[in-house]
């Protein structure tokens, strides 16, 4: 059974929230689905950012915590930006998802979520939880019943 965590438009403004605020971390070979619905007519983004250090840039002690993850947008996302540090997402008009998939989990309380637009976060906590990727990939039709796609 997935597991659901929910975030609202005024958390994801401005500064954004950690993604901590609901979700502890995202764990290692689970594939977590990212819901974002959008109904705004105008340019709507989507951020996932490590935090900074104390002068506001990343040095060699920042988590590099996009390096190795697979992020696989898989409904609607229209353009992806990724480093080590940062994944951004330029959003479509309508349901907007992707998956972000690790073989280390990810601690919440070094990754920051923020969008524009008055958009909504879903992030769901499959229960594929220890399946390797590839055997994600193979049973796409199968898994994308449960992520509605």
């Amino acid at each position: 059974m997935s597991t659901f965590y929910t975030y609202t438009s005024a958390e994801l403004q401005g500064k954004g929230s950690l993604i901590s605020t609901h979700l502890n971390q995202l764990s290692q070979k689970t594939p977590y689905v990212f819901h974002l619905p959008s109904d705004y007519s105008g340019s709507v983004y989507f951020v996932l950012e490590t935090i900074r250090n104390a002068n506001q840039v990343y040095d060699s002690a920042s988590p590099k915590n996009f390096l190795t993850p697979i992020i696989f947008p898989i409904y609607q996302t229209v353009d992806m930006v990724k480093s080590d540090y940062i994944v951004s997402f330029v959003l479509a008009n309508g349901d907007n998802r992707f998956v972000i998939y690790s073989n280390t989990a990810i601690d919440g309380t070094k990754v920051y979520l923020r969008a524009t637009g008055n958009i909504n976060l879903v992030i769901e906590q499959t229960s594929l939880a220890g399946k390797p990727w590839n055997t994600v990939v193979e049973k796409w039709d199968e898994y994308s019943l449960l992520w509605g796609v």
